[in-house]
């Protein structure tokens, strides 16, 4: 994970992954994580997304993490709230001052083992699929290190038939995510084909991807 790499895509607007909206699956399928009030939800790799504000409107306590200090910025922006920011050894804790919003700003595997964090859920969109394969083992263990014991991961994946690493966004299957989770249950909620208009797809004789959804609990 490059600092410089993801500011610059979000200085420029090269971010095709933002979505002006919060996210249809997150809406629909939020009850799945038997949240209550004042709760808290890890979202990983969350650059400005807006599935924040949709998780702080339900009162709870939500903590977002991306390597770019832009992005954050854009955030607490888009809210027009006032913030605090402490240092970390390996990143910055930037905290809303009349929300319950924290953001941490630093890259995911350096900076979220260092911290003592407990969540009830995760909400993982756009997270898994955007990361190299050969490092969602240790993604997998590291979430599943900050997860309560009866906390529960929402995961929103793509996936496609191909020998050749395309991504990201990289193919995440059921199979995929019961490597990557292996001490959890692996309920798929969502199984829908869509067609992709992306040239190295396409490129590849792609014409057509999956989007998944899955609750994961411990077994």
């Amino acid at each position: 994970m490059q600092e410089n790499y993801w500011n610059n895509r979000w200085i420029t607007g090269q971010t095709a992954w933002h979505m002006s909206e919060t996210n249809p699956r997150l809406k629909e399928h939020f009850h799945l994580l038997e949240l209550i009030k004042g709760d808290s939800v890890f979202v990983p790799l969350c650059g400005q997304s807006l599935d924040l504000n949709f998780l702080l409107e339900k009162d709870l306590c939500v903590t977002g993490l991306d390597i770019s200090p832009v992005a954050a910025y854009k955030s607490f922006e888009s809210q027009s709230v006032g913030f605090k920011s402490y240092p970390l050894e390996s990143g910055q804790v930037v905290q809303a001052m009349r929300s319950k919003l924290t953001y941490i700003i630093g890259d995911f595997f350096k900076t979220i083992p260092r911290l003592s964090l407990n969540f009830m859920a995760i909400w993982d969109r756009a997270s898994l699929v955007a990361i190299s394969p050969d490092t969602r083992k240790k993604y997998g263990e590291i979430n599943s290190q900050i997860l309560s014991d009866n906390g529960k991961i929402l995961l929103d994946t793509i996936s496609y038939e191909s020998s050749e690493l395309l991504g990201p966004p990289f193919s995440v299957n059921i199979e995929d995510v019961k490597n990557i989770y292996p001490g959890f249950k692996v309920e798929q909620i969502l199984c829908s084909n869509f067609p992709t208009t992306k040239p190295r797809f396409l490129e590849s004789g792609i014409n057509e991807l999956t989007q998944n959804l899955f609750v994961l609990s411990r077994a």
